[in-house]
């Protein structure tokens, strides 16, 4: 996440945006759990973050194709990929945070 904000920042980037939003919404979903009971929140966010996620996966491959993996942005996208099931591993405990 520093990584995308900090190239955002230097560049403006709208890919780099978009990521940034798509991580955002991932955030979001932790709003969910005041909305519903324990395992519900757990379901809602689940399959909330599961297609989050598979967009963001799209956007960031790709991205690889054309950004060189020695810049910054290019290190963020190939971490990201790279360490993917630990990322979103945490959607299947109820009260993991982020």
């Amino acid at each position: 996440l520093n990584y995308f904000f900090r190239y955002y920042e230097s560049s403006k980037d709208p890919e780099a945006k978009a990521i940034l939003h798509l991580i955002k919404d991932i955030f979001d979903l932790e709003k969910l759990r005041t909305q519903f009971s324990r395992k519900g929140f757990l379901k809602q966010r689940k399959n909330r973050a599961e297609l989050i996620f598979d967009k963001l996966k799209k956007k960031l491959e790709n991205l690889i194709r054309e950004t060189p993996g020695g810049l910054a942005f290019g290190k963020a996208i190939v971490y990201t990929l790279d360490n993917r099931n630990q990322l979103v591993s945490y959607v299947d405990h109820c009260f993991a945070p982020l």
